[in-house]
């Protein structure tokens, strides 16, 4: 937890002061608050990281470049950092309270094995790439799930001081807190104020963020979409010419972290005047121009996860590797046991609807909300892609029964204290997955206060080196029976059912474009394998 503390810190400074000045560019310094100016900066930091990729590995010589020049830039700017610091209202105590127990509650469960699978499938090996060689040309050749690389990966690539310490994973705890203290700083606000009606759902707003706890201990790209979605629907609530151009930002930042919230785009639009188009272009043309570009480097598809238009290039992985979350394959049965299940999420909306009809400010959330679960059940029918359009509209609702203000901070207070159960109390979940090594969930150890637990729950992985084609790679050993299992294998590192699986997918095998890892990855048959193989 102490050393998670620290790295935040620095994060927190970096994101703040180029925060700042992407603020003083983008916006004329409009922006008072210091949670919103480091969120601009978590953003700002993302895209050069996702540029910079191309070109270096995002290692010890990306953070030299960014302490450079984060220390210039609060030497040139550092009067107006310090007035803007001065300018932040006092919280009441009960905020500052509760918000200092739940970041103590986040980096605790940062410090604990992380849960989620698709850590260990694919977000530690892409994080892994990322820090040894940046993007690699055709890297999905080598396992589909890494066509899956997010730009979120590659900022928490650049803030896991992988030279310093191994076991660093927490730009999802880091961002979670960064939105609480936005949040609770308004909470505050209304308590000063005694305005109790306006943004009265505010107060049931952490049972959302501790439900995405699960999402904490790993950088999965779901928890930013949830969380910073919940900030742009205050920003569509309590709308401003500035707010507008927010939402339009943060909406398409979104869709440049992951695509299944594309719908959120609606939001954007909605929000698009005579006075903010030449922006949204500007920033629809930027962030759209980096997304198709990582996709042709990484895929040789434009608009993966889409393989519809694939461009004829050595290293485009073949057809039949399907993505996780495709465009290509349409989930149509609407009565598959599956879909009506996904379906019933329609209900939380219902009620929305009548709330809706009485202001006209939540008319673009309904329509993002129902066009969100439409949008995700013809892709990938899983809850977790549209939960933000099923609980904010289950809150607001329920936010309609006013409460006392002693009952609404003694709620508040349960909220906040709800996942101490399951850090604390060793629980089974069997009815999560059927694969057994999935059904615990690390408790919190002392040990943890200070060094974080490691980034893979799956720390007893044996790696044999094998070969493909002309390359070695490692495969783990035993995999507990979950196939694509590779957890922190040393680079490359394959599962060698995945290999089985492609060839009896592609009738091809992956293989080294060049002489190095760095040279990137093609897909070849056996008669291209010998072609290739005789040319050389």
């Amino acid at each position: 937890m102490i050393l998670i503390l620290l790295t935040w810190i620095y994060m927190f400074v970096v994101f703040f002061i180029q925060g700042a000045l992407t603020n003083k560019i983008l916006f004329k310094s409009e922006l008072k608050n210091v949670g919103e100016i480091a969120l601009l900066g978590m953003l700002f930091q993302t895209v050069l990281i996702t540029i910079l990729a191309f070109g270096i590995r995002i290692n010890i010589e990306y953070f030299i470049f960014n302490t450079l020049i984060t220390f210039t830039l609060a030497i040139v700017y550092r009067k107006s950092l310090y007035a803007l610091l001065l300018q932040q209202k006092k919280w009441t105590i009960f905020a500052r309270s509760i918000f200092i127990v739940f970041v103590v509650l986040v980096l605790a469960r940062s410090s604990m094995l992380p849960f989620i699978i698709d850590n260990e499938t694919y977000y530690i090996q892409t994080i892994r790439w990322l820090n040894e060689y940046g993007w690699v040309k055709g890297l999905a050749n080598l396992h589909i799930f890494l066509g899956h690389a997010s730009p979120w990966h590659a900022l928490q690539a650049a803030n896991n001081f992988s030279f310093l310490y191994s076991n660093f994973n927490d730009i999802n705890g880091f961002l979670i807190s960064l939105l609480a203290y936005i949040f609770f700083g308004e909470i505050s606000r209304m308590q000063e104020d005694k305005d109790y009606s306006s943004n009265y759902w505010l107060y049931f707003l952490p049972l959302p963020l501790v439900l995405l706890f699960q999402f904490i201990d790993s950088p999965s790209t779901d928890l930013p979409l949830l969380t910073i979605s919940l900030l742009l629907f205050y920003y569509v609530l309590n709308p401003s010419e500035i707010r507008k151009r927010l939402i339009i930002l943060f909406s398409i930042y979104l869709v440049f972290i992951k695509v299944s919230i594309f719908p959120i785009l609606l939001l954007a639009f909605f929000h698009v005047n005579k006075h903010n188009w030449k922006f949204f272009l500007s920033c629809a043309t930027l962030f759209f121009s980096i997304f198709v570009f990582k996709n042709i480097y990484i895929t040789g598809c434009p608009l993966s996860p889409s393989l519809i238009w694939r461009l004829d290039l050595p290293w485009t992985i073949p057809l039949g590797l399907e993505m996780v979350v495709s465009f290509d394959n349409l989930n149509l049965n609407v009565f598959s046991l599956n879909s009506m299940m996904y379906l019933i999420l329609f209900i939380p909306i219902l009620p929305y609807i009548w709330i809706a009809r009485k202001h006209s400010m939540h008319k673009p959330l309904l329509i993002f909300f129902i066009s969100n679960i439409l949008f995700v059940f013809l892709i990938h029918p899983q809850p977790r892609y549209s939960f933000q359009s099923i609980l904010f509209p289950f809150i607001f609702f329920v936010s309609q029964i006013r409460l006392s203000l002693f009952k609404l901070k003694l709620m508040l207070w349960v909220f906040i204290l709800c996942p101490l159960i399951p850090m604390f109390v060793d629980l089974e979940y069997e009815y999560l997955s059927r694969e057994a090594s999935l059904h615990r969930i690390d408790v919190f150890k002392g040990e943890y206060i200070l060094l974080p637990a490691i980034n893979t729950k799956y720390t007893e992985l044996i790696f044999e080196k094998k070969r493909c084609t002309n390359f070695y790679f490692y495969a783990p050993i035993d995999t507990f029976s979950f196939p694509y299992l590779t957890g922190n294998g040393p680079l490359p590192c394959l599962e060698e059912s995945y290999l089985q699986f492609m060839y009896q997918s592609t009738q091809k095998l992956p293989a080294l474009m060049g002489a190095d890892l760095c040279s990137g990855f093609m897909s070849v048959s056996e008669q291209e394998w010998e072609d290739f193989d005789n040319q050389k």
